[in-house]
């Protein structure tokens, strides 16, 4: 379970640093696939966040179905892009 809190708070980490990046008009319009997935992923991000925001119970948003491999993949794609 620790293990899950720590991926998710480097996932929100690193959405927080890329996110106002990709707020940039100029950004969208010069990278418009990385664009695209960028949404894709912050789609991903606010669904786990409405998630939690619906059941607040730690143990739940940190163990539900395949919440780990979503943390990882969400930690692979900000690596990628940053």
């Amino acid at each position: 379970m620790r293990e899950n809190l720590e991926k998710w708070m480097e996932a929100q980490s690193n959405w927080m640093y890329l996110d106002p990046i990709f707020a940039s008009s100029e950004i969208q319009d010069s990278l418009p696939d990385e664009y695209r997935q960028f949404l894709e992923i912050q789609d991903l991000n606010k669904r786990i966040y409405f998630s939690a925001y619906l059941n607040p119970k730690a143990f739940y948003n940190l163990v539900v179905n395949n919440r780990a491999e979503v943390f990882n993949h969400l930690i692979n794609y900000f690596a990628k892009v940053k």
